[in-house]
């Protein structure tokens, strides 16, 4: 049995735009940037925007990072007992 290669080259296809599918998903946009990839100079600026871009991951990153550095700031400064009662305080 012989596979076709247009068949192969559908498959090729579909595969590569699910991967842009993907990848404008996780850079925070629709999934409809998928179709951008396919115009011939459009795709390269896309690319490089998506490259260059702050990602979601990468900003809860920072904000994480800033929160442990706030948190070791506090208990260099007041110890370990003054942070664990502010966060088990009740504010409301």
């Amino acid at each position: 049995m012989e596979i076709s290669p247009s068949l192969i080259s559908f498959l090729l296809l579909a595969l590569i735009f699910y991967s842009f599918i993907r990848i404008s998903q996780k850079a925070g946009y629709s999934w409809l940037w998928a179709f951008l990839m396919f115009v011939p100079i459009v795709n390269f600026v896309i690319f490089c925007f998506f490259a260059f871009k702050v990602w979601p991951i990468e900003k809860e990153l920072f904000y994480s990072y800033k929160l442990i550095a706030y948190y070791k700031f506090i208990i260099s400064k007041y110890g370990d007992e003054y942070l664990i009662k502010k966060l088990t305080e009740e504010t409301f």
